[in-house]
């Protein structure tokens, strides 16, 4: 579909594809952020192989991490490009982060620029980080690093209370396309149960994936907003105030 700005709220949001545009080819950085001037935010997604419906919670591949890994070869102090070990070249870390878990440089957290297959080795991935190593890290397992692919890259329907939801989708996605999916601030949202005015919202089970309910049992599950409008009719759905990422 096409791009152009978006006039939402009144004033335009210069970007390259609106917020109910979808796109097969990318035009922002996965998670990059815009804001409206009625408060409303969205991330730069992409969907994750299956079409998403509009107004139903996703959760992202960042949820799954590319396991604990460790390095082939130091890497030292200021440096910008390492080899992890990994079961396979995985080329969408771009956007996502890395964090040294274990040993030394314990504690740090990266983000990825840009990750490819490694020339040697079909079990390695070269990364590219937007900012230097601070501590230099030891490799054959002294220092364990964790890769993470951002949280708005390969999002899929929740289908788990396990996992995190990263927004709603503002419109129907098609497999493969990239969209603005939005994270704070009012939406209308797929319900289940009888969710009250002001009442704060967490996901529902998997009766309704991809639904918002009451959180009347005060439970100790993410909190994704509050009901908005009047009081939410299962399966129908309500405008909610977003309270994901702002």
């Amino acid at each position: 579909m096409s791009g152009g700005p978006s006039y939402q709220g009144g004033v335009p949001a210069v970007t390259k594809q609106g917020i109910f545009d979808s796109h097969v080819t990318q035009q922002h950085r996965v998670g990059e952020v815009m804001r409206l001037n009625d408060g409303r935010a969205f991330r730069y997604a992409y969907n994750g192989g299956a079409v998403l419906a509009v107004g139903k919670l996703v959760t992202g591949l960042a949820c799954t991490q590319v396991a604990k890994n460790v390095l082939p070869a130091s890497v030292a102090i200021g440096s910008y490009e390492l080899t992890v070990v990994t079961a396979a070249a995985d080329l969408n870390m771009a956007e996502g982060y890395m964090n040294v878990e274990s040993g030394t440089g314990l504690g740090y957290s990266y983000k990825i620029k840009s990750s490819k297959a490694n020339a040697a080795t079909a079990t390695s991935t070269d990364i590219v980080l937007y900012d230097p190593i601070q501590v230099a890290l030891v490799s054959g397992g002294t220092s364990v690093v964790t890769l993470h692919y951002n949280p708005w890259y390969g999002v899929v329907l929740q289908a788990s209370m396990a996992l995190p939801v990263v927004g709603v989708p503002p419109i129907a996605v098609p497999i493969n396309y990239y969209f603005w999916c939005q994270t704070w601030g009012p939406v209308a949202v797929y319900t289940g149960q009888t969710p009250a005015i002001s009442m704060r919202l967490v996901s529902s089970d998997s009766t309704l994936w991809g639904a918002v309910t009451d959180d009347a049992a005060a439970s100790f599950d993410q909190i994704l907003g509050y009901n908005m409008g009047d009081t939410g009719a299962n399966t129908n759905y309500n405008l909610i105030y977003l309270t994901i990422a702002p």
